[in-house]
């Protein structure tokens, strides 16, 4: 669930909803790395979609789906779209994760319109298939909807263009202002209201916790991501915070994304016996888990601790993870892994590709953790 509902709600639209993420299960790995070498980067497209969807009706022979349905009805939609505007571009606006979805019902146009819209989108479930995500871009399509955002903080909404940048932008659709469209049938208070916000999808629960979205890139000052790894009694945060994290929000005016992978046991170090090691403790702004040997209780501890300090900081949490012990490696799986590395490379390192600890005595210190 999100860290707090109230940060989602935005009550000046009567939908909110999550952008799709950008994923091989979204929109296919093959079209992910197409588009970043033909463009840069990538942006999801509703045939990418359908084409994800579809293929993954294979590994799930169980569920209600047609994929002969679901194709007929991907191809009906774009060429209607097609057919009407001259590209396809108002369906790749309109894909959402429909996993989260929020209905303000706080105004009776908000109701009136939400209806309307889940009966729209029922009515193409009844039609064609139970896969609401491929349904929704053409419901708001087909209820005279266009998407509109804002490049920076406070300037005035823009009809979408190739600067519009689904991770980093909101996405408000509007009633559209079309003399054949009755734009005062769905937005009483005139056509500027907006009736879906779909929200950048920077912010899916696929990268970070629903509702701590990472840093809006379009606000115009520098951004710097801090990623840290390894064991909650090497941890300094304390300092860090001071020393680094303050003075880069409130002195350097920076945006800062904050994300954390620790482990409360730790693994064997090549350096145990060396006498400092038994004498390793938290930083002293975890005081209560100095002491205290059951893993799980540090574990939800310094996570709500450190989700706490960093946001009193001014960073932007990005995503944090502990557990409570130690990922185990498999060492014959790893054997497995370097041998097939091997034979498809003969002439190459097989450490060079599939990093492993370095067990040669004259490296064990290199390589120690």
């Amino acid at each position: 669930q999100p860290v707090d509902y109230e940060r989602l709600i935005e009550r000046d639209s009567c939908v909110t909803a999550m952008g799709l993420p950008v994923h091989k299960g979204t929109v296919g790995l093959e079209n992910i790395r197409e588009g970043i070498l033909l463009h840069g980067r990538y942006q999801p497209q509703y045939e990418h979609h359908c084409e994800a969807i579809i293929a993954a009706l294979i590994d799930r022979p169980n569920v209600t789906d047609s994929s002969s349905n679901l194709i007929r009805q991907c191809d009906a939609y774009l060429q209607h779209v097609y057919l009407q505007e001259g590209n396809t571009e108002t369906m790749n606006q309109g894909l959402i994760d429909s996993a989260f979805i929020i209905w303000n019902q706080k105004s009776t146009a908000c109701k009136e319109f939400n209806s309307a819209l889940r009966c729209t989108i029922m009515d193409q479930i009844q039609c064609h298939s139970d896969r609401d995500q491929v349904s929704i871009p053409f419901a708001l399509y087909n209820m005279g909807l266009s998407g509109m955002y804002t490049r920076h903080p406070g300037e005035e909404k823009r009809p979408v263009d190739e600067n519009w940048d689904p991770r980093i932008h909101d996405l408000d659709f509007v009633a559209k202002q079309d003399e054949n469209t009755n734009s005062q049938e769905l937005s009483p208070s005139g056509s500027g209201d907006v009736m879906v916000r779909v929200i950048r999808s920077s912010c899916h629960w696929y990268f970070s916790r629903l509702g701590s979205c990472r840093t809006g890139l379009s606000e115009d000052k520098p951004s710097l991501a801090i990623m840290v790894a390894g064991t909650a009694k090497r941890f300094m945060f304390s300092g860090f915070i001071e020393h680094v994290i303050e003075p880069l929000v409130h002195e350097q005016n920076t945006n800062v994304d904050y994300y954390l992978m620790l482990s409360v046991k730790q693994g064997l170090a090549y350096r145990t016996d060396e006498q400092y090691i038994r004498y390793q403790t938290y930083d002293p702004i975890f005081t209560s888990a100095i002491g205290v040997k059951d893993s799980n209780f540090v574990t939800m501890y310094m996570y709500d601790k450190v989700r706490q300090i960093v946001s009193q900081a001014g960073a932007n949490i990005g995503g944090i993870h502990i557990q409570p012990s130690p990922m185990k490696l498999d060492p014959p799986e790893l054997r497995k892994k370097q041998l097939e590395a091997k034979k498809a490379r003969p002439k190459e390192d097989s450490y060079y590709r599939f990093p492993t600890l370095d067990l040669r005595p004259e490296f064990k210190r290199r390589t120690g953790v």
